[in-house]
């Protein structure tokens, strides 16, 4: 298990992971006046015509995925459960796999490959953690991670692939802060009631 102050600095590796990767595509976007949201795949900014939008999109992609990383690997070890861990650790995979597709443009041949990996990975992750909130009787928790996998399988199955994926990435982002958020707090005895068993 980790001591109190670790577990928090991991917490706030992940809110800072997902401000990072906000910040480099807002950036970007900005700064390339030809990208529209819904769409232009996110992606589309790594091939930016303009030398800024590349480099912020890539800059934050690989500075969020690397936090995304640290984030999964070091708070899988405060769980003793199996299914936090590997849900974490899946997220560890997709903050590695996010990097990828900072460092790797749409056109080169590594690029799809990443992108497959950190959405297969993160939804993944998503349904561990669903399952474990469930069995622990964290249903709030379990209902709003149940929802944003719902809302996202609609998403793809009634609208264009970068809207869908847009949308995807700013539910994924804010669901991971507000879990951290809720963590924090219910962890460390700010809220009424303390964390259940995790074992």
């Amino acid at each position: 298990m980790l001591s109190e102050c670790r577990t928090k600095l991991f917490l706030m590796t992940g809110v800072l992971a997902s401000l990072c990767f906000a910040l480099g595509w807002a950036g970007a976007a900005l700064s390339d006046p030809t990208w529209v949201f819904g769409v232009n795949m996110v992606s589309d900014l790594g091939v930016s015509e303009y030398e800024s939008a590349r480099i912020l999109f890539s800059a934050g992609a690989v500075s969020a995925g690397a936090l995304f990383a640290v984030f999964g690997a070091g708070l899988s070890l405060a769980y003793d459960g199996l299914a936090p861990r590997i849900g974490l650790l899946a997220l560890c995979l997709a903050g590695i796999a996010l990097v990828g597709v900072g460092l790797f443009n749409e056109n080169t041949p590594y690029h799809l490959p990443c992108a497959i990996t950190l959405f297969a990975a993160a939804v993944f992750s998503a349904v561990m953690v669903a399952i474990h909130t469930a069995r622990t009787s964290q249903y709030p928790a379990a209902a709003g991670t149940l929802l944003m996998l719902a809302a996202g399988t609609v998403l793809g199955l009634t609208s264009s692939l970068p809207l869908t994926e847009a949308v995807s990435i700013i539910m994924l982002m804010a669901w991971i802060s507000v879990t951290c958020v809720v963590i924090w707090y219910r962890r460390f005895g700010l809220l009424s009631r303390p964390v259940p068993d995790l074992s």
